[in-house]
Protein backbone atom coordinates (compact mmCIF):
# COMPACT_ATOMS: atom_id res chain seq x y z
CA UNK A 1 0.00 0.00 0.00
CA UNK A 2 2.84 2.44 0.75
CA UNK A 3 4.51 1.64 -2.53
CA UNK A 4 0.58 2.49 -4.32
CA UNK A 5 0.70 5.68 -2.50
CA UNK A 6 4.09 6.71 -3.20
CA UNK A 7 3.79 5.78 -6.87
CA UNK A 8 0.56 7.96 -7.10
CA UNK A 9 1.60 10.98 -5.58
CA UNK A 10 4.32 10.91 -8.49
CA UNK A 11 7.25 10.04 -5.99
CA UNK A 12 10.68 8.97 -6.92
CA UNK A 13 10.00 5.41 -6.61
CA UNK A 14 9.06 2.58 -9.23
CA UNK A 15 6.05 0.79 -8.31
CA UNK A 16 7.33 -2.96 -8.35
CA UNK A 17 4.01 -4.74 -9.73
CA UNK A 18 5.90 -7.77 -11.31
CA UNK A 19 7.94 -8.50 -8.02
CA UNK A 20 4.55 -8.19 -5.74
CA UNK A 21 2.50 -10.44 -8.00
CA UNK A 22 5.74 -13.00 -7.67
CA UNK A 23 5.97 -12.65 -3.79
CA UNK A 24 1.89 -13.26 -4.02
CA UNK A 25 2.90 -15.90 -6.36
CA UNK A 26 4.81 -18.03 -3.71
CA UNK A 27 2.93 -17.08 -0.52
CA UNK A 28 0.46 -19.04 -2.04
CA UNK A 29 2.52 -21.71 -3.41
CA UNK A 30 3.12 -22.46 -0.09
CA UNK A 31 -0.70 -22.75 1.47
CA UNK A 32 -1.36 -25.40 -0.83
CA UNK A 33 -3.40 -28.15 0.64
CA UNK A 34 -0.21 -30.30 1.78
CA UNK A 35 1.12 -27.43 3.87
CA UNK A 36 -1.27 -25.84 5.66
CA UNK A 37 -2.47 -29.15 7.92
CA UNK A 38 1.39 -30.10 7.79
CA UNK A 39 0.92 -33.51 5.74
CA UNK A 40 4.32 -32.59 3.56
CA UNK A 41 7.53 -33.98 3.97
CA UNK A 42 9.87 -32.21 6.11
CA UNK A 43 12.09 -31.25 2.42
CA UNK A 44 9.23 -29.44 1.61
CA UNK A 45 9.01 -27.35 4.78
CA UNK A 46 12.24 -26.75 5.14
CA UNK A 47 11.89 -24.97 1.28
CA UNK A 48 8.76 -23.23 2.20
CA UNK A 49 10.47 -21.79 4.86
CA UNK A 50 13.62 -20.21 3.03
CA UNK A 51 11.13 -19.23 0.92
CA UNK A 52 9.03 -17.00 3.42
CA UNK A 53 11.63 -15.62 4.70
CA UNK A 54 12.79 -14.22 0.67
CA UNK A 55 9.32 -13.02 0.69
CA UNK A 56 9.64 -11.05 4.09
CA UNK A 57 12.89 -9.78 3.11
CA UNK A 58 11.83 -8.32 -0.25
CA UNK A 59 8.09 -6.98 1.28
CA UNK A 60 10.65 -5.55 3.63
CA UNK A 61 12.71 -3.97 1.37
CA UNK A 62 9.77 -2.46 -0.56
CA UNK A 63 8.59 -1.12 2.49
CA UNK A 64 11.60 0.89 3.78
CA UNK A 65 12.26 2.14 -0.23
CA UNK A 66 8.50 3.41 0.01
CA UNK A 67 8.43 5.05 3.40
CA UNK A 68 11.85 6.64 2.07
CA UNK A 69 10.35 7.93 -0.90
CA UNK A 70 7.53 9.26 1.27
CA UNK A 71 8.96 10.90 3.50
CA UNK A 72 12.54 11.14 2.58
CA UNK A 73 15.90 9.56 4.26
CA UNK A 74 16.21 11.55 7.79
CA UNK A 75 12.05 8.86 8.56
CA UNK A 76 15.05 5.55 8.89
CA UNK A 77 16.81 7.56 11.29
CA UNK A 78 17.78 5.54 14.08
CA UNK A 79 14.61 5.54 16.87
CA UNK A 80 17.29 6.38 19.94
CA UNK A 81 17.22 9.75 18.05
CA UNK A 82 13.52 9.69 17.06
CA UNK A 83 10.76 12.17 19.16
CA UNK A 84 7.92 10.77 17.36
CA UNK A 85 6.76 7.28 15.63
CA UNK A 86 4.44 7.84 12.15
CA UNK A 87 2.16 5.16 12.37
CA UNK A 88 0.44 3.61 9.56
CA UNK A 89 -3.06 1.32 9.25
CA UNK A 90 -3.06 -0.52 6.62
CA UNK A 91 -6.64 -1.84 7.50
CA UNK A 92 -9.79 -0.63 6.41
CA UNK A 93 -11.00 0.13 9.38
CA UNK A 94 -9.93 2.83 12.06
CA UNK A 95 -7.86 1.00 15.00
CA UNK A 96 -6.67 2.25 18.25
CA UNK A 97 -3.16 -0.09 20.11
CA UNK A 98 -0.36 0.05 21.94
CA UNK A 99 2.44 0.89 19.21
CA UNK A 100 5.94 -0.77 20.33
CA UNK A 101 8.81 1.59 19.78
CA UNK A 102 11.94 -0.25 20.07
CA UNK A 103 14.98 2.10 21.45
CA UNK A 104 13.49 5.20 21.64
CA UNK A 105 14.40 7.67 24.42
CA UNK A 106 13.19 6.75 27.70
CA UNK A 107 13.17 10.25 29.16
CA UNK A 108 9.73 10.87 26.78
CA UNK A 109 7.78 9.72 29.96
CA UNK A 110 5.53 7.07 27.85
CA UNK A 111 5.48 3.73 29.60
CA UNK A 112 8.80 1.63 29.14
CA UNK A 113 8.46 -2.06 28.97
CA UNK A 114 11.96 -4.10 29.79
CA UNK A 115 11.84 -7.51 27.61
CA UNK A 116 15.64 -9.45 27.75
CA UNK A 117 17.51 -6.51 28.41
CA UNK A 118 15.96 -4.47 25.46
CA UNK A 119 13.83 -1.41 26.49
CA UNK A 120 10.90 -0.83 24.34
CA UNK A 121 8.40 2.51 24.65
CA UNK A 122 5.26 1.53 24.19
CA UNK A 123 2.83 4.41 23.22
CA UNK A 124 -0.88 4.27 22.36
CA UNK A 125 -2.42 5.34 18.46
CA UNK A 126 -5.49 5.87 17.14
CA UNK A 127 -5.08 5.60 13.80
CA UNK A 128 -7.86 6.21 11.05
CA UNK A 129 -8.44 3.45 8.18
CA UNK A 130 -5.96 3.31 5.31
CA UNK A 131 -4.41 6.41 7.19
CA UNK A 132 -1.41 7.40 9.35
CA UNK A 133 -0.61 9.36 12.90
CA UNK A 134 2.32 10.78 14.48
CA UNK A 135 2.32 9.68 17.75
CA UNK A 136 4.74 11.80 20.27
CA UNK A 137 5.43 10.03 23.66
CA UNK A 138 4.43 13.13 26.56
CA UNK A 139 6.04 13.39 29.94
CA UNK A 140 3.45 12.24 32.45
CA UNK A 141 3.90 11.94 36.11
CA UNK A 142 1.93 9.53 36.27
CA UNK A 143 2.90 6.72 34.17
CA UNK A 144 2.98 3.27 35.86
CA UNK A 145 6.39 1.25 35.37
CA UNK A 146 5.69 -2.03 33.67
CA UNK A 147 7.77 -4.99 33.32
CA UNK A 148 7.47 -8.67 31.28
CA UNK A 149 9.19 -11.28 32.06
CA UNK A 150 9.25 -15.49 32.71
CA UNK A 151 9.68 -16.26 36.35
CA UNK A 152 11.90 -19.41 37.24
CA UNK A 153 8.39 -21.76 36.90
CA UNK A 154 8.19 -20.82 33.16
CA UNK A 155 5.32 -18.40 33.49
CA UNK A 156 4.67 -15.48 31.68
CA UNK A 157 4.48 -12.35 33.59
CA UNK A 158 2.77 -8.82 33.15
CA UNK A 159 3.26 -6.38 35.95
CA UNK A 160 2.93 -3.05 37.36
CA UNK A 161 2.11 -1.33 40.96
CA UNK A 162 -1.14 -2.02 40.60
CA UNK A 163 -1.39 -6.31 39.54
CA UNK A 164 0.45 -8.91 38.63
CA UNK A 165 -0.58 -11.61 35.98
CA UNK A 166 0.93 -14.91 35.46
CA UNK A 167 0.41 -17.28 32.19
CA UNK A 168 1.11 -20.85 31.61
CA UNK A 169 2.84 -22.19 28.81
CA UNK A 170 -0.57 -22.73 26.92
CA UNK A 171 -1.10 -19.16 27.63
CA UNK A 172 -3.66 -18.88 30.21
CA UNK A 173 -4.27 -17.27 32.90
CA UNK A 174 -2.50 -19.31 35.89
CA UNK A 175 -3.02 -16.35 38.55
CA UNK A 176 -3.86 -12.70 38.94
CA UNK A 177 -3.02 -10.62 41.86
CA UNK A 178 -4.15 -6.98 42.77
Amino acid sequence: MLSAIAHSLGKDLVYLAAEITCLWKLMCLNQFHNMIPGSSIEMVFEDSDKIYVDILESARDMKENAIVALFGDSSMCAAEQATSTLVFNSTSWPCTDVVAVPGMSQGLGAQQVHKQDQATLMVTASVPSSGMQIVSPVNDANVVPVSAYCDSNGHFVLENLYVMAKFNASSHLASFVD
